[in-house]
């Protein structure tokens, strides 16, 4: 019998969405992929987020780079903000599109707590990226959208952020720690 090989993981920062926004977001998905449109799957509601840094491959990373990242995420030292989605767009994956909400409002603070976040793990060896344009994947289609501006923007506010494994190609998210901003 044949063993299966293990499943990659990925960790990364991560800003969930408030439940109303998750919800809105959802819906418009939905709309969004339906068969006379764009053709694609929603994610789930549930693993709707914005990647503040993405951290790598969890099996590549030395074992001690768990409690650092721990240590980084605990010094951040940022209020709660509103952030709000307000375009609709497409980027290139693969051989499909990742349709997307980008940030107009917020994106300042979110800006803030993402290079906050990056400058506290500048002792920690991970494998992310510096580039940031903050967004959240609705689903994966087969045709792109042009940008386009919502009628009702999606508003969220941002309390907390979490450190996230997410298996690789199944849309499973798992927050492994939470911390909260200041109110």
């Amino acid at each position: 019998m044949q063993r299966k090989s293990p499943q990659r993981t990925d960790l990364f920062f991560a800003i969930y969405l408030d439940v109303a926004a998750t919800a809105r977001s959802a819906e418009l998905a939905r709309a969004l992929c339906g068969p006379s449109q764009l053709s694609g799957r929603p994610r789930p509601a549930e693993i709707l987020h914005v990647t503040l840094v993405p951290v790598g491959v969890a099996s590549l990373l030395p074992a001690e780079a768990f409690s650092a990242l721990e240590r980084a995420a605990a010094s951040i030292d940022q209020a709660a903000f509103n952030v709000v989605f307000d375009r609709v767009a497409s980027f290139k994956n693969g051989d499909s599109f990742a349709l997307v909400l980008l940030c107009g409002d917020g994106l300042a603070a979110l800006t803030a707590l993402r290079n906050s976040l990056h400058a506290a793990m500048a002792g920690v060896e991970f494998l992310g990226r510096s580039r940031f344009k903050p967004h959240v994947t609705l689903a994966y289609c087969r045709k792109p959208v042009a940008e386009t501006a919502l009628g009702a923007p999606i508003a969220s506010t941002v309390r907390e952020f979490a450190l996230v494994r997410s298996v690789y190609g199944e849309g499973v998210h798992m927050p492994l720690a939470r911390w909260r901003l200041r109110d």
